[in-house]
């Protein structure tokens, strides 16, 4: 009886999360998506420069949401999250300006880079796949979903890859956040755009935490 309860308590969380992405419930995933993440070119099947009717096919036996914001200071970007319903994971943050995709972070170990870097990885093992990386905290972005420190960012602008790290607090250590996928040589900015009071600060590379006496 304990098992059916939870069974259905599952089922009704799923539908509701179907339901606020616009969509019911899909009972049987027609195709598997690609899973590999490609720094500067794609996330899966999702690719820099797709068109948005694009990413819906390609999404589109996937709950989502879709949403337009505008920001003074970055113009006007649109967001297309995919949740990840099979894991239960956050899944894909895809970000588009002029009906283009500029810019994917992957929240969910669904994808990962060529040497099995995923949401949840150790931070030595992007350090020891990528070389040239800067560092950056993201001022202002601590909150309980990220262990109550600001976000730390490792980038490398030539490649067009970036990884965000979070603080877990069961495990006492930073681990892999996003993973965020750009056009390379261009500037890179998490959730698309930076927008005060939030800002990014750069740290020494490769550092995990912004120095004792930083303000």
């Amino acid at each position: 009886m304990r098992a059916t309860h939870v069974a259905v308590g599952l089922s009704i969380l799923l539908f509701w999360i179907s339901v606020r992405a616009g969509q019911l419930p899909t009972t049987n995933i027609s195709r598997d998506l690609l899973t590999e993440i490609v720094p500067g070119a794609s996330v899966g099947p999702i690719r820099l420069g797709d068109e948005e009717k694009q990413v819906v096919e390609e999404l589109s036996d996937f709950p989502k949401i879709v949403q337009q914001v505008t920001y003074p200071m970055c113009g006007t970007i649109r967001m297309t999250e995919w949740f990840d319903k099979a894991l239960l994971q956050t899944g894909l943050f895809i970000y588009l300006r002029k009906n283009s995709v500029f810019q994917i972070e992957s929240e969910t170990t669904r994808f990962r880079t060529a040497e099995g870097i995923t949401e949840q990885s150790l931070p030595e093992d992007v350090e020891r796949h990528y070389p040239d990386m800067e560092a950056y905290e993201l001022l202002s972005s601590a909150s309980n979903l990220v262990g109550n420190r600001n976000l730390i960012y490792w980038v490398d602008r030539d490649k067009g890859i970036a990884f965000g790290f979070y603080y877990n607090t069961r495990k006492h250590r930073r681990l892999v956040h996003r993973v965020l996928i750009f056009q390379p040589k261009t500037d890179f900015q998490p959730n698309g755009c930076v927008t005060p009071p939030q800002k990014l600060r750069q740290l020494r590379s490769y550092s995990l935490d912004p120095p004792a006496n930083a303000t």
